[in-house]
């Protein structure tokens, strides 16, 4: 079995998943965090896995209704793009898990999908259901797996917990937040001396320009300054530009840096363009926690932001990112923006 882990490369790397162990030391990289009081399925569809899906563990005296409405919506987003198989995981106390597990269990089965393992992981320890080990369990730490040590060499990063994700990509504070308000109010004028004086025609070519610079910046491992990244802000709310954005998105990490730093560096009530962005690379590099993350900042910004919308639907109907593999095709980019077809061209200023 294995996974696709996707650092800066195009071409997907994989991971060999044989033996729980190995399982368990993939589910933080999957996630993209350390799970705690959670159930966990991994999805399998042959021999390779889908996505990794989470929901909080119901407390041991939950009312039977809201167990079944969480195994539910795990089948739910479990089973796409072919899944034929799954993993079920809890993280917890056996009087937690138990009684969640059995109805995950049921729920899976009538959907006639094969279920490799059921184990629970609990105060540095595992224990196989569908093969009992000591009944004390397997001592296990996830961080010194050999799966974990490979997917952390290929790029994977993992957060402590989900907390930790989601303050990755809040908004920075102080000097910072200060420093970018500033750009970005001298952006917003600039923008109106450039529509003044070169109308529609050469606002978007400005746009086109700063896009340009900042996939070139970040794919060299560079970073925008703040006049550049307030600038690249500015211009993403022009519709045109955010298309070109969007089209322009694929499953490098280079491309996740940089949505993530406009994601935090964009004053809070204008993030919408920049976190949707970032939710949709996260999304097509299998970091469904991130996007979830980034899209619920675009619609705390703008509750009708229709791109925010759009990978909000595609995450809560569980489509997989594979269903965008080989998306867009060149030619659709070449044709439509030629100069950006080679974003790692040298870079120019407007």
């Amino acid at each position: 079995m294995s996974i696709p882990e996707k650092p800066d490369r195009e071409r997907p790397l994989k991971l060999a998943l044989s033996s729980i162990e190995d399982l368990l030391g993939a589910v933080p990289y999957l996630l993209g965090f350390q799970p705690t009081d959670s159930i966990v399925v991994v999805a399998i569809a042959g021999t390779h896995v889908v996505t990794g899906v989470r929901g909080d563990l119901p407390a041991p005296d939950a009312p039977a209704g809201l167990v079944q409405a969480v195994a539910a919506a795990l089948a739910h987003r479990a089973l796409t793009g072919g899944v034929d198989t799954v993993a079920i995981l809890g993280y917890g106390p056996a009087h937690a898990f138990d009684p969640v597990a059995a109805v995950v269990r049921a729920v899976f089965s009538e959907h006639h999908t094969e279920i490799l393992e059921v184990v629970r992981v609990f105060d540095g320890r595992y224990f196989s259901y569908l093969d009992p080990g000591p009944d004390d369990g397997v001592p296990f730490d996830a961080a010194t797996s050999t799966t974990a040590r490979l997917a952390a060499h290929l790029g994977g990063t993992v957060f402590t917990d989900r907390d930790e994700l989601v303050a990755s990509i809040a908004p920075v504070t102080g000097a910072d937040r200060e420093a970018m308000s500033r750009a970005l109010a001298a952006a917003v004028e600039r923008l109106r001396l450039v529509k003044d004086t070169a109308g529609a025609p050469g606002l978007f070519a400005a746009g086109r320009q700063a896009l340009h610079n900042a996939l070139a910046r970040y794919r060299a491992g560079g970073r925008l300054d703040d006049d550049e990244m307030a600038w690249l802000i500015v211009h993403l709310f022009h519709p045109g530009i955010c298309t070109l954005a969007w089209l322009h998105t694929d499953t490098s990490a280079w491309q996740e840096h940089l949505w993530r730093d406009a994601t935090r560096r964009a004053d809070p009530e204008v993030v919408a363009p920049a976190a949707s962005l970032l939710a949709f690379v996260a999304w097509r590099r299998g970091h469904g926690t991130l996007a979830d993350a980034a899209v619920q900042r675009a619609l705390q910004a703008e509750p009708d932001y229709r791109l925010a919308l759009l990978i909000d639907r595609v995450l809560t109907v569980g489509l997989p990112p594979s269903a965008l593999d080989g998306w867009p095709p060149a030619q659709v980019l070449d044709a439509l923006d030629p100069d950006l077809s080679d974003p790692t061209s040298e870079p120019t200023t407007d």
